[in-house]
């Protein structure tokens, strides 16, 4: 089944091409300020049957979803967490470190443990059975306000499959178009076979009209930024703009393609 592609208006493409640059009026940049954090605490008493459910529910197949949070009393997770961290080891060890880094507890010391595990993941050797579990925790600890960790997701785009890079290119999608000057400048900051590997995931997602995507004119609004962008004096973004641009068109050259084909 061909997937509906969004239709881009030459006429648009060209007055855009030739619009002052101006401020996108998208959603507000993720704010570079780390979450808010806990005050310092010790592991609480929470009964050890409780302890143990909890853990049990949010840690299975000691694989973690910190959107599962909602679902229990915040201090008693919390403190049931505390008390078993120091016996974690492996991939419970990052999967406690990253639910407590959701909490706001200890954060820069909790997202560095999740951070650690997201550095080995890029580094491991090709083929190896290592889990995805750390990209996918660091995405979700980055769309909860932690925009320093944009950067470390952009580098791993060429190192992911399947469910994996479908979250990529989602995120990247969402990324851009909530700040995309912020996205284009960490973005212009990578090695150019980097940045087009990037553009390539974002394009997957941005330009495929379905129900979860954004609106036409959320698209058109982004694609005019780009466009402005790529003709602009900014050095540093204006490469990204332009590789984001090519990997949209050839998205959407491609689905009006194959409707050709499918016609014939």
């Amino acid at each position: 089944m061909e997937v509906a592609k969004r239709l881009v208006l030459t006429s648009f493409v060209t007055l855009a091409l030739f619009s002052p640059a101006c401020s996108f009026w998208g959603h507000p940049a993720p704010s570079s300020a780390q979450p808010p954090t806990s005050p310092p605490s010790e592991p609480g008493t929470a009964s050890a049957d409780t302890s143990r459910e909890i853990l049990d529910e949010l840690l299975a197949e000691d694989t973690a979803d910190a959107e599962e949070l909602e679902y229990y009393d915040k201090e008693t997770v919390r403190k049931a967490l505390l008390a078993a961290q120091p016996r974690a080891k492996g991939k419970r060890a990052v999967a406690i470190a990253y639910l407590l880094a959701s909490l706001g507890e200890k954060y820069e010391t909790n997202r560095d443990i999740v951070l650690t595990a997201f550095n080995e993941y890029v580094a491991r050797p090709e083929g190896s059975e290592t889990g995805d579990d750390p990209v996918d925790y660091t995405v979700s600890l980055c769309n909860r306000g932690d925009a320093s960790l944009l950067k470390p997701l952009m580098t791993v785009a060429g190192k992911v499959t399947g469910e994996t890079s479908e979250t990529l290119s989602i995120f990247y999608s969402e990324s851009l178009v909530d700040d995309p000057d912020g996205f284009l400048k960490v973005m212009g900051s990578l090695p150019v076979a980097d940045q087009k590997l990037v553009a390539d995931l974002m394009a997957a997602d941005l330009a495929t009209d379905s129900e979860d995507s954004i609106s036409d004119e959320v698209f058109d609004e982004v694609y005019e930024r780009l466009v402005t962008i790529a003709g602009g004096r900014r050095t540093e973004m204006r490469q990204a703009a332009r590789l984001c641009l090519e990997s949209i068109n050839a998205e959407l050259t491609s689905d009006d393609d194959d409707a050709q084909l499918t016609k014939k």
